[in-house]
């Protein structure tokens, strides 16, 4: 499982997503507006869940998210 992450950078003009690969223990607590943690840059960012996929066609290495900060939303 794959899911897109909204992650405010405060150094660029916008806000952008990035593409996350889900750890099988974290798949059941997935959902659409949730906040999770993500490694980006050698810092780890919170972001929110815009999708989710069950492939990614991206062609680069695709890093997991760390852990779902919100139970519910």
């Amino acid at each position: 499982m794959y899911i897109e992450v909204l992650l405010e950078l405060k150094n660029k003009q916008t806000d952008q997503t990035y593409t996350y690969k889900v750890p099988n223990n974290l798949e059941n607590q997935i959902q659409v507006g949730k906040r999770v943690k993500v490694p980006f840059n050698h810092r780890e960012l919170e972001g929110f869940i815009l999708s989710i996929k069950d492939v990614c066609k991206k062609e680069f290495e695709i890093l997991e998210i760390k852990e779902v900060v919100d139970e519910e939303i």
